[in-house]
């Protein structure tokens, strides 16, 4: 079993060099089959060149990091992960991603990967900031409320079974992205729910994993316009799921 843990980055330059070396240290500690891919959405050149001198360093002391991945412009986060998982469907188990801001401990993100390397039959992870017992989740009140509201939204329009589609981790089996990437179009913030919504219209299980989250500062989501979009964007999912045959 091997897992292609994808990092989707755009002008992280402030924020990856602190995240990456953690990343990549706790992974070579826990021993898990992982190869990880920066993939670079169209940052801007500097950002672009300072993110790549910062793997070629690293890729010396860990040699399961491999080049970075660049795309030719902007495209968005859903289109950097699938650049990734599409180059890695054949020769990896599963396909992952994380957001590179952090958010997410290094130990959280291996705890995670072992989970699904751990799973008896194939399915989809989706993680989840659910706060409860035994589970530390610190988020600023406004973007827990208007992440609730849009939760409300993809309940309502998408999938009423899921708390937490948004959350920057997820994992699973190559097989099943296969079976969903011709329905894929999703480029940008809601391509978490078209592809929660693939996997459940081709009946492929999907669980939630409760995971440690903390904010971190420097998010590219701008509250007003990205909201407005990604509502927009999950009407033409529930319209173009009425397309889809079994």
């Amino acid at each position: 079993m091997h897992i292609l843990l994808a990092i989707p980055c755009y002008n992280e330059a402030g924020r990856l060099p602190a995240y990456l070396p953690a990343l990549l240290e706790q992974i070579e500690i826990s021993g898990l089959p992982v190869t990880v891919e920066v993939v670079d959405d169209g940052s801007q050149e500097s950002e672009r060149a300072g993110t790549e001198r910062l793997i070629t360093d690293l890729q010396a002391s860990y040699p399961f990091l491999l080049p970075l991945r660049a795309l030719p412009h902007n495209l968005g986060k859903g289109a950097a992960v699938r650049a990734a998982w599409d180059a890695a469907v054949e020769t990896h188990n599963f396909l992952a991603f994380v957001d590179a801001d952090g958010s997410l401990s290094p130990a959280e993100t291996c705890r995670f990967l072992a989970h699904c390397l751990r799973q008896t039959s194939p399915h989809t992870c989706f993680a989840s900031r659910i706060q409860m017992l035994g589970r530390n989740v610190k988020r600023h009140l406004y973007r827990h409320y208007t992440g609730r509201i849009f939760a409300t939204m993809v309940g309502t329009l998408i999938d009423s079974h899921v708390y937490d589609s948004q959350c920057g981790l997820k994992a699973l089996p190559s097989a099943h992205y296969r079976m969903i990437r011709p329905r894929l179009r999703e480029n940008r913030f809601v391509f978490d729910v078209e592809l929660l919504a693939a996997l459940r219209h081709a009946g492929l299980p999907v669980i939630e994993f409760p995971v440690d989250w903390t904010d971190v500062p420097g998010s590219k989501i701008h509250p007003i316009l990205d909201t407005f979009g990604m509502a927009c964007g999950l009407f033409r999912i529930r319209s173009q799921r009425r397309g889809w045959v079994v």
